[in-house]
């Protein structure tokens, strides 16, 4: 007895709540008893004002049991609580059941067929043979390079037509030098000159005049020699774009 007492002065925060609990489970199961002491229907046919009643069925049931064995088997066959609600209730859990088996079948085929046909486009987008076509850009080919070249440039004045010429072959050069000598023999100028050259006279008091002719050298840059031409950059697919 002294454990015990020592036990329960060490665990009263544990026990106390415990055994407050168990108080008001057991005043509840008591409650419940003393209000129900034979089941809900037992108490609802002895409750105050269905004594008549009682006695109306027991008559009752007293005439059925007097009529005979078939009237016995017709209520023992009424009396059937729910008989045929239970069976009415089976075929339906049944039917739903097979109804949802049906939905999850066909939903099974469904997401299959729909997998199976994306599969398939997939496959068709995936595989498939190559159709290659020729990338093509326009080029500009060098045929010779720039650069930088001795020129040099006739001026030069023609008599008989009183006009000036230029150019850069000396061959040009070398026939008006010949056709001026036979200027000079043909038209005589003073001072061998042609008076629309003549300028003015000079500090001196001598004639001067434009020289007949000039020769310039000087560099120039000759341009690149180019073409344009088609070339095949790349091949591609027409159907998904792949280079090779």
């Amino acid at each position: 007895m002294k454990k015990i007492r020592n036990f329960l002065r060490g665990h009263r925060k544990i026990i106390l709540p415990l055994a407050a609990v168990l108080g008001v489970i057991l005043v509840a199961i008591t409650a419940v008893a003393v209000l129900y002491p034979f089941g809900g229907r037992a108490s609802t046919q002895q409750g105050p004002g269905f004594e008549g009643i009682s006695s109306v069925a027991a008559a009752e049931g007293e005439e059925k049991s007097d009529s005979g064995p078939e009237n016995s088997n017709a209520a023992s066959i009424g009396e059937a609580p729910g008989s045929s609600d239970t069976t009415f209730s089976a075929d339906a859990g049944d039917q739903q059941a097979q109804t949802s088996e049906n939905g999850r079948s066909t939903s099974g085929n469904n997401s299959s067929q729909q997998s199976s046909g994306n599969a398939g486009n997939v496959g068709n987008i995936a595989a498939h043979t190559h159709i290659w076509k020729d990338y093509v850009t326009a080029v500009t080919v060098e045929d010779e390079p720039a650069h930088s070249e001795k020129v040099t440039e006739y001026h030069m004045y023609y008599w008989d037509t009183k006009t000036w010429k230029t150019s850069e072959n000396p061959d040009d050069f070398k026939a008006w030098e010949r056709e001026k000598m036979e200027w000079m023999r043909t038209y005589r100028y003073e001072n061998n000159m042609p008076p629309e050259l003549f300028l003015g006279y000079d500090s001196n008091g001598n004639p001067t005049y434009e020289n007949d002719h000039s020769i310039l050298t000087y560099y120039k840059t000759i341009p690149a020699v180019t073409h344009e031409e088609q070339r095949v950059e790349y091949q591609y697919c027409s159907i998904c774009g792949v280079r090779k």
